[in-house]
């Protein structure tokens, strides 16, 4: 929601104890704990960041570890490879979240 509405978190996520128990929830927890935390503190605090800083942000999300098993087969750079067996439903929907969050945290820092 604070994204959405440009503010600041009021709660700071490295202060969550929260157990994941699966690779997507994990993943999201650490995306938003070590980068999406920090560009939003950078890019929505008290002081305008200057553009370099921005350009290093936008690197930051960009390049951030999506693990194999969360990557979108032909998106990303990711090549299509032939899987052994169809993906279930619930890993594609996962892929294609983390996907979407990563996409949609590029524009935060545009």
């Amino acid at each position: 929601m604070s994204c959405t509405l440009s503010l600041i978190p009021n709660l700071c996520i490295l202060q969550s104890d929260t157990i994941h128990t699966t690779t997507v929830s994990a993943w999201k927890h650490r995306f938003s704990s070590q980068c999406l935390s920090i560009v939003q503190d950078q890019a929505f605090g008290a002081r305008m960041p200057n553009y370099k800083t921005i350009q290093e942000l936008d690197k930051q999300v960009r390049t951030y570890y999506v693990p194999p098993s969360l990557q979108v087969p032909g998106f990303g750079g990711v090549k299509i490879s032939v899987e052994p067996e169809q993906p279930t439903t619930e890993l594609t929907m996962q892929r294609y979240i983390a996907f979407a969050i990563k996409e949609m945290s590029t524009c935060l820092s545009k």
